[in-house]
């Protein structure tokens, strides 16, 4: 997914522009979408018998989310501020290096796709009460989880209107509240089929990932990404960000060993690729555009290729190092 938005915002940048209808112009929205996804199986898989509702335990969370997030947000942040033309208010600088944008104005980001990154703060913040909700109560888990769909269908059917397009909407889809039923239908996904993987025909689910990739591929629908984020059809291309995660996450692959590698070099480095690319992207095409004068599509390979290699330097000297100082910190201060 992080690969496909990198490819999708080098061909935007490098002025070929996308419908709803395309593939591009539908996993370039979606594919977040599937982060979220991805971001709620994978807390609840680790967190689920780590995490209690008190304050030690979530301060031990808060802690190690903390060195994960915000060492990166804090460089992607200050070197957007050094590259781009645009000037920030202090209040906007301020709100994006504590990450609170997300909770007060979730518009206010600065760095190209970080409005994702505050949405996902706020779902952090939720997590530890959605975790101790299916604790308690299995039947009280599935309230919440239905009321939190109940808001993301208010938001497709009420707030979000295909008279307008996205761009001009912006403000109220960024709205973590509107992406916050994908965060809590991966925390149920991984509920419900946690202990159930191994009872589920591979064969049956690698067709049916096949067909729900086709499904979303050549679904009818055309005209700005509007008509892919609202109404009837933002509730099946939601179904069909869930099911291919079910199928991904309840299948066992084994791939051949370089294949292996690669996929976990990405899945790795797949923050930093996120986050890094547009700078990438913008500094490379400014150096041509000044000097060098090469066409989109060089410009396109050089900056896949530099955004790779970006994205490995930063994980091994800013996260790894960032991700274990944060578990150091959690076990000296909050261990029982």
């Amino acid at each position: 997914m992080a690969c496909f938005i990198m490819c999708y915002h080098f061909l935007f940048w490098s002025n070929i522009h996308f419908s709803s209808a395309d593939f591009f112009g539908k996993i370039g929205v979606y594919g977040v979408s599937v982060f979220y996804i991805l971001s709620g199986i994978t807390l609840f898989v680790v967190y689920n018998n780590k995490l209690d509702f008190n304050f030690k335990s979530i301060a031990v969370f808060a802690v190690k989310r903390i060195f994960r997030i915000f060492p990166l947000l804090w460089f992607i942040t200050i070197a957007t501020l050094i590259t781009s033309k645009n000037h920030f208010s202090f209040s906007t600088i301020l709100l994006n290096l504590t990450g609170l944008f997300g909770f007060i104005k979730p518009t206010a980001y600065i760095g190209n796709g970080v409005w994702s990154i505050g949405n996902e703060l706020v779902f952090y913040a939720f997590f530890p009460l959605i975790i101790a909700t299916q604790k308690i109560s299995k039947y009280l888990f599935f309230v919440l989880t239905i009321f939190i769909f109940s808001i993301g269908i208010y938001f497709a059917f009420s707030c979000l209107t295909p008279q307008k397009s996205l761009s001009e909407q912006w403000g109220v889809y960024v709205n973590p509240f509107n992406q916050f039923f994908l965060f809590a239908g991966g925390v149920t996904i991984a509920y419900l089929f946690e202990a159930n993987t191994t009872k589920i025909n591979k064969g049956y689910l690698r067709l049916f990932l096949l067909v729900t990739v086709l499904i979303f591929i050549f679904y009818p629908v055309e005209g700005d990404a509007i008509n892919i984020v609202s109404g009837r059809n933002r509730i099946i291309f939601c179904i069909l960000s869930f099911i291919a995660c079910i199928c991904i996450y309840t299948d066992n692959y084994n791939f051949p060993e370089i294949i292996h590698k690669s996929l976990s070099f990405i899945g790795e480095t797949s923050y930093s690729i996120y986050l890094v690319h547009p700078i990438v992207f913008f500094v490379i095409n400014g150096f041509n555009n000044k000097f060098t004068h090469l066409n989109y599509s060089i410009i396109i390979g050089i900056s896949i290729i530099s955004t790779f290699f970006a994205g490995y330097i930063i994980y091994r000297f800013v996260e790894k190092p960032m991700i274990h100082f944060g578990k150091n910190i959690s076990l000296k201060y909050f261990s029982a």
